[in-house]
């Protein structure tokens, strides 16, 4: 290793800079660094993720790992919003090709629609949009990850739960 990566909870991860550049154009362009902090001879990159989130990352990088626990939602979340920071294309279409053909918790469909359609992925989207029809209406509570949707998201999946009741 020969890179350090600083998570916001001060937790090193030591990389290969090679893989790190060669995976993410992010931090390819962040290369040559300036006046760069080192540790160990080491350069160090500070990051906005926690180190739960960069360890799960790097795990799927360097293939200690093929899925996400998509029981921890919110983990789930932060890393595939990390990877979205860091421009992992591949790493994105393994998570949400994990998102499509995973089994949520009952209650987690409505958090999979709203993730998804603020990424634009549709097919997630579809996916956890039939997931929620289980659950009436009036079952379903405020959830935050409806703020990152707008209301014509949110007009959308109640068409679509209508259309499928008036399908049945």
């Amino acid at each position: 290793a020969n890179l350090v990566l600083r998570s916001s909870d001060f937790v090193d991860f030591y990389v290969l800079e090679g893989l790190m550049r060669l995976i993410s154009p992010h931090f390819d362009s962040l290369f040559p660094l300036n006046n760069p902090r080192t540790k160990d001879g080491r350069a160090v990159i500070c990051v906005a993720e926690n180190s739960k989130t960069m360890h799960q990352l790097l795990s799927i990088i360097y293939h200690h790992t093929d899925e996400v626990d998509m029981q921890d939602f919110e983990l789930y979340t932060s890393i595939v919003k990390a990877v979205r920071v860091y421009r992992m294309a591949t790493i994105e279409s393994k998570l949400r090709k994990q998102a499509l053909v995973s089994r949520l918790p009952a209650g987690e469909s409505l958090r999979m629609y709203a993730l998804a359609t603020t990424l634009q992925w549709g097919d997630v989207a579809k996916a956890a949009a039939l997931n929620t029809l289980p659950r009436p209406l009036s079952e379903i509570s405020y959830l935050k990850e409806l703020s990152w949707i707008t209301g014509a998201d949110l007009h959308r999946l109640v068409s679509f739960r209508f259309r499928c009741g008036d399908a049945a």
